[in-house]
């Protein structure tokens, strides 16, 4: 529900994936998210496992939302000029504490929708 408000809303939807680099790893999630999601998402990226996402991140126009679970990729995320929301999972909560300004926690992604305007706001 949540991407299909943010699409309604005008935005486009890019994934950034961490899924291994082995081609049939890539292919499954790629098909995966598309059955999912269908229309939904305009670009996936995977991203081998363990590896930063910032080269793909710093492909994409300052000021983009930008949505995680892991803190360190929320850091680059805010490094490339993006604007990003970490999802609260107990692997991240350790870092809440000494998050820096500029990254959002969230419980949901009700939360990250409530927060984000229209795309042409």
């Amino acid at each position: 529900p949540a991407l299909n408000d943010l699409y309604a809303r005008g935005w486009h939807v890019a994934v950034v994936t961490s899924c291994g680099c082995d081609p049939v790893s890539v292919v499954r999630r790629t098909r995966n998210l598309t059955l999912v999601f269908r229309h939904l998402i305009d670009d996936i990226h995977c991203v081998p496992l363990g590896e930063p996402k910032g080269p793909v991140l710093a492909t994409y126009p300052e000021g983009c939302f930008w949505i995680e679970d892991n803190y360190q990729n929320a850091v680059s995320g805010l490094a490339h000029g993006h604007k990003p929301f970490v999802i609260r999972k107990s692997h991240n909560l350790k870092h809440e504490g000494e998050s820096l300004d500029g990254i959002v926690w969230v419980n949901s992604w009700l939360d990250i929708v409530r927060q984000i305007p229209r795309a042409d706001s």
